[in-house]
C-alpha cells in the first residue's frame, strides 16, 4: 500500500469530510486533497503528527507513516 492510500484509510476512520480535517490541521483543503491523491509531496513531520493525533492513530500506524 502506498503512503497516500494509507493516509486516506486512516482519515476515513474518523473524518469522512476532508474539509473538516483540513480546518483542524489549518491547511488548505486543496493541498490536503492533493496529498491524499499522491500529487503533492509528503507533508511535514509536524503536520503528520498532528494528523495522527486527530485520527487517533495507534503507535504502529504512526511508525508506518513516519517510515
Amino acid at each position: 500500500m502506498e503512503f497516500h492510500e494509507y493516509l486516506v484509510e486512516l482519515r476515513k476512520r474518523k473524518y469522512r469530510d476532508i474539509t473538516k480535517l483540513a480546518k483542524y490541521l489549518k491547511v488548505d483543503y486543496q493541498m490536503w486533497r492533493k496529498i491524499e491523491r499522491g500529487i503533492n509531496p509528503l507533508p511535514r513531520r509536524t503536520l503528520l503528527s498532528k494528523f495522527c493525533d486527530l485520527v487517533f492513530a495507534k503507535e504502529y500506524e504512526k511508525s508506518q507513516l513516519f517510515a
